[in-house]
């Protein structure tokens, strides 16, 4: 099975090629609103991966496996009733995914040599005021040091990437039964800035990475759009739209932390060459994917340019108070603004 993650900056335009390569034959393609966190998330495989393989150590090691079943409890989990839903947060990969937490928990069992109970002091820096308080009073009692206990996962790493392949590549082929695809389509998986670092994880990956006119990027940011920003408060918090200086400053560091020099496998398009360019677009991204344009089956099913359009220059109706930031924006990321 090959994989294509899709990813952007926020606000960039990853949507719009969501909806174009659902219309290709042969590509499984979730709904844009569904994200597959599990590489990225901190604590999840890539923070593994690094404390197994690239840096092993064998306190790092555990620590990395014990946070990883943490994190993946938390992405299976489905709260249901009042109590749950109100104590227990989850992203439902249980329901999403066929199998997530026995697929987990064997995973998990193939990198670990050896597990056994330990009083460990590494743990004391997670410990609640009254946790320690607690566990000071129990130690006295029982004549022990006042360290908490851990199950202690002993893991090598060393059959890490092969294990962590066929984990990913179970969870997101699944129970997949329509012989005729050949690509499992994904949504954020990977990093847009370094995609790359986690084609590892992969035998078969491309990532297709979307980037936007920095000022309509703003302008999404802190406008109310049905399926896009519905949430402004929250969202114009994350991409730091609530403060230019600090939007400027995020949108500045991400680019710089982006290898535009790694061309492998990853395809940067911009979302207005898309729209407005949409003929040579698609046949860059033909091209890319290794596709004839025979198999653009279903063409403007669920992308139109024409529609799109609307969504180009959002920064040009700007009122009066905003469009200071707006110029200052392309005072200071000239190079992120289209032309």
């Amino acid at each position: 099975m090959k994989f294509l993650d899709l990813s952007g900056y926020m606000f960039s335009g990853k949507a719009a090629v969501s909806d174009l390569i659902s219309e290709f034959s042969g590509f499984s393609t979730p709904n844009y609103r569904s994200e597959f966190d599990l590489i990225r998330i901190p604590n999840g495989l890539a923070d593994l991966k690094h404390a197994l393989v690239d840096e092993w150590s064998w306190i790092r090691a555990d620590a990395a496996l014990r946070n990883f079943i943490k994190v993946t409890e938390v992405l299976g989990r489905s709260p249901s009733g009042l109590w749950e839903k109100l104590f227990y947060p989850g992203f439902g990969y249980s329901t999403k995914y066929q199998g997530f937490t026995k697929k987990t928990d064997k995973f998990v069992n193939r990198l670990t040599n050896g597990v056994w109970p330990i009083q460990w002091p590494y743990e004391l820096p997670s410990l609640t005021p009254l946790a320690y308080a607690k566990l000071r009073v129990l130690s006295r009692m029982r004549g022990t040091h006042a360290w908490p206990e851990i199950a202690f996962h002993l893991c090598s790493g060393d059959e890490f990437i092969e294990q962590a392949k066929y984990y990913v590549e179970d969870l997101l082929v699944g129970d997949l039964k329509d012989g005729a695809v050949h690509t499992i389509v994904t949504h954020n998986m990977l990093e847009p800035f370094n995609p790359a670092a986690s084609f590892c994880f992969f035998d078969s990956i491309k990532s297709i990475v979307v980037d936007r006119d920095i000022r309509d990027i703003y302008m999404t940011a802190i406008t109310y759009s049905y399926g896009f920003n519905d949430i402004v408060p929250l969202y114009s918090r994350i991409v730091g739209a609530f403060d230019i200086d600090l939007f400027i400053q995020r949108q500045r560091i991400l680019r710089s932390k982006t290898d535009y020099s790694i061309k492998n496998n990853i395809l940067r398009i911009r979302f207005e060459d898309l729209v407005l360019d949409y003929d040579q677009a698609c046949q860059s991204i033909y091209t890319f994917l290794e596709l004839s344009g025979e198999e653009h089956k279903f063409k403007m099913k669920s992308f139109n340019p024409r529609d799109s359009k609307k969504n180009i220059g959002l920064w040009k109706n700007a009122p009066q108070n905003i469009m200071r930031d707006i110029i200052k924006i392309q005072q200071e990321l000239p190079d992120l603004c289209y032309q």
